[in-house]
């Protein structure tokens, strides 16, 4: 779980940033878009895993995808203060 969380951690940031830089989102839109954006993503794999052999869904990794992503933000905002 801790490779989950971490990737989507990075993910959420990088969504954040993206939009922030390229589209001048405010600060909350663009915290939403990148949770919201990183969570389908998520969900999207898991779902696609589902169909794969040796491969299983997982509600709990889209669970610490979400939270990986949430805490990338929360992490990115504590360091910009």
């Amino acid at each position: 779980y801790a490779v989950h969380f971490l990737e989507y951690a990075v993910l959420g940031v990088l969504l954040f940033r993206a939009t922030r830089q390229t589209w001048g989102m405010p600060h909350g839109v663009s915290s939403i878009f990148a949770v919201s954006s990183s969570f389908i993503y998520g969900m999207m794999m898991e779902i696609a895993q589902r169909f794969l052999p040796y491969r299983s869904f997982s509600v709990e990794d889209m669970v610490v995808d979400l939270a990986g992503a949430i805490a990338g933000l929360l992490v990115l905002r504590s360091l910009r203060q």
